[in-house]
């Protein structure tokens, strides 16, 4: 046996030594806690699916409460804010309103970080860079500029009463009570979608890989993406140095685990967030734990955004009374399951909500045989229940348009259908009224008669459809020979110089004919 002051030496080392683990780079102590709140896809500052998910206001409630709780907390949005709304679409003293609702909000709400979404280029240049300079938040892009001239350019955002340029990536830095701190790396990437002359689009691949390079000395890295979800999950397998995706576009939640870097998206609207909670400890290690948060009535509202949505909502009724429009007046009652105007319903499968607007259509044009309907003029992303309104339409199909009648070959006709099909999942995808598919043959039908490759049929469709902008629906435009006759809608024909108008006419017959 050793010698007693021996061994009260080498208890005191161990002691000692014990001491010093519990203070090392590993400890609790010396962890930093960051907490990142997730939104993308919001088009409503107001709840939907009749009051009972989402709103501004219920968010922002939960953004002060989060940020009370740990300071270092971040609200994040992963682009389509701006548009599209019928709020937006609406003029206020001459002008559109393309999305200051949303800036006013948001500011309000308190998030921090935004990139950009697909959405955000439906705005002119003008309108969009006068929300951007009217945001108390910050944007990041890592691969969309402006063209100026002949040069390439960074988007440009206000800070501290200064125009600088919208950066690439930002660092943000965390410290906890001991004073310890952590370094985020965050960089935003959007899909090249929206096509305009003076937007350009770098490689999103090749911009993921520049950031990367330039965050190396980041303690996580965090990527807000306006991406499909299979690029997401793509990029997270490919680039492992990615701690978490915070992604949009695909306006259903999801939530992916891909060999350790996570890929989360919350549900339009705000009818859900995620609340991402990262623990960054001294040795490097990044844990994160993610929570789905709903969003519904049993969450208060914010006193102060709200009273910026009910300003907004007041602005909205005074411009529907100078249009002589009344949003409050009951056309229908809507069946029990809902008239389902979800963006993953319509955009991927026969909708009742979009079939009963191409049967109004169909009623509009007198002679016609059928109609077509493409998903993306539908933008409600909304079960509606209850007493349908005027106002729910024209949330519907914010953009209206007239509804031309046209006579179109059979074969045209066949090969619109197929590719219509073949777009599920974006906007391309197609309603119809009085078509049907013969799986089994491999026929298109009309009235349960299968499509004459030689014949030509009257087909009502929307104004857009034609005008060869939707998703590879190029060649269905007016120059092409298979178009025979497209008729525009005459002076008296009220119900087609605008999609709206038949929807509420067709929604007032349809009630009046359950009395």
């Amino acid at each position: 046996m050793l010698p007693r002051r021996v061994r009260f030496f080498l208890l005191c080392v161990f002691v000692l030594a014990l001491a010093s683990c519990s203070g090392s780079k590993g400890s609790k102590s010396e962890a930093i806690d960051i907490t990142v709140i997730q939104l993308n896809d919001v088009y409503e500052i107001a709840p939907v699916d009749g009051g009972r998910y989402g709103g501004m206001a219920r968010v922002a409630h939960v953004i002060r409460e989060e940020k009370e709780r740990n300071p270092n907390t971040l609200a994040v949005v992963a682009g389509d804010f701006l548009s599209p709304s019928l709020l937006g679409t609406l003029k206020l003293n001459g002008k559109r309103i393309s999305g200051m609702q949303m800036i006013e909000v948001f500011n309000a709400a308190g998030i921090d970080l935004v990139t950009f979404g697909n959405h955000e280029f439906d705005l002119n240049r003008d309108a969009l860079q006068e929300r951007i300079y009217a945001s108390e938040f910050e944007y990041t892009t890592a691969n969309v500029f402006q063209k100026v001239g002949n040069d390439t350019l960074p988007f440009q955002e206000m800070k501290n009463g200064r125009i600088v340029n919208i950066p690439s990536f930002v660092k943000r830095k965390f410290s906890n009570a001991e004073g310890h701190v952590a370094e985020l790396g965050i960089f935003g990437v959007t899909l090249p979608f929206t096509r305009k002359d003076w937007v350009i689009y770098a490689p999103v691949e090749k911009k993921i890989r520049e950031m990367l390079d330039s965050l190396q000395s980041a303690d996580a890295v965090l990527a807000i993406t306006h991406l499909d979800y299979h690029d997401d999950t793509m990029y997270a397998r490919k680039y492992p140095r990615i701690n978490l995706i915070i992604g949009g576009h695909d306006h259903e939640h999801m939530f992916f685990d891909i060999q350790g870097t996570l890929v989360a998206k919350a549900d339009a609207n705000a009818r859900s967030i995620y609340i991402h909670h990262i623990r960054i400890d001294a040795g490097g290690r990044v844990d994160i734990h993610s929570e789905l948060k709903v969003i519904d009535e049993h969450i208060a509202e914010d006193t102060a955004t709200l009273r910026v949505v009910k300003k907004w909502l007041k602005v909205q009724d005074e411009i529907f009374r100078k249009m002589n429009v009344d949003p409050n007046e009951v056309l229908m009652t809507a069946p029990p399951e809902g008239l389902d105007g979800l963006e993953a319903t319509v955009r991927n499968r026969p909708s009742n909500l979009a079939q009963l607007i191409a049967r109004a259509m169909l009623k509009a044009v007198p002679g016609a045989e059928a109609a077509i309907l493409n998903s993306g003029s539908i933008r409600v992303d909304d079960v509606l229940r209850g007493e349908i309104t005027q106002y729910d339409v024209l949330r519907t199909l914010p953009y209206g348009g007239a509804i031309l009648k046209v006579k179109i070959k059979g074969e045209l006709l066949e090969k619109v259908l197929n590719v219509g099909r073949r777009n599920r999942g974006n906007g391309g995808y197609l309603q119809w009224a009085n078509i049907s598919a013969d799986s089994r043959r491999n026929l298109w039908m009309i009235k349960g008669e299968p499509i004459d490759k030689n014949r030509v049929y009257t087909i009502a469709m929307p104004a857009f459809l034609l005008s060869g902008m939707e998703s590879n629906l190029g060649f269905l435009n007016r120059e092409n020979k298979d178009i025979i006759e497209v008729e525009e809608p005459g002076e008296e024909e009220i119900l087609r110089k605008d999609i709206r108008y038949a929807v509420i006419a067709y929604m007032k017959d349809l009630a009046a004919a359950q009395k």
